[in-house]
């Protein structure tokens, strides 16, 4: 028996080629309607209708796969609508960001710019993450120099950033937490 499949599954209907589609109404009864205009033909040949598939399109962002770390917390922060993550193992700056997570203290991160995205890509996709040994929040007013910024700007700046600048954004809002010890 030939059913008109494209229309069918679009819909949810059991279409056949009476020239009449069903439509299953949950119990023993069925509605059916006409597919040929009434006339009781085999109605018009079934035409593919193309379903548009949502496609991901790429954020600025640390967006990694999963990340398996030990030994320290990955915070993650937003800065104006662009995000950066922190791998940071030295107990000071664990305790710093969890004062900070926890609401105890105030402040912004602030670090030396290393190349890559960092220990399994936890600052993926940029390719630069901040010291993991050498981390501090620092309150706002302390940072001094070019070392404010959003992470874009170390993208772009890369080079001039690993001479051994800091990143140090004022406008950095922690957003997440997870803790690997």
């Amino acid at each position: 028996m030939r059913c008109l499949a494209a229309i069918a599954l679009a819909l949810g209907l059991v279409a056949c080629g009476s020239g009449k589609t069903t439509l299953p109404t949950g119990s023993n009864d069925e509605v059916v309607i006409p597919v040929d205009g009434g006339g009781g033909g085999p109605g018009p040949a079934p035409v593919p209708v193309p379903v548009p598939v949502p496609v991901p399109v790429p954020v600025p962002g640390p967006f990694p796969g999963p990340i398996y770390l030990e030994g320290g917390v990955v915070a993650t922060f937003d800065v104006e609508g662009e995000l950066f993550s922190v791998w940071v193992t030295d107990e000071d700056g664990i305790d710093e960001l969890l004062d900070l997570w926890d609401g105890v203290t105030d402040g912004i991160p602030d670090g030396f710019v290393v190349e890559g995205g960092g220990q399994d890509d936890h600052n993926g996709p940029w390719t630069w993450h901040l010291d993991n040994e050498d981390f501090a929040i620092i309150a706002a007013d302390d940072a001094v120099g070019p070392c404010d910024g959003l992470p874009s700007d170390v993208e772009d700046d890369l080079d001039g950033y690993l001479d051994g600048e800091r990143y140090c954004p004022k406008n950095a809002v922690m957003i997440d937490l997870v803790d690997w010890r």
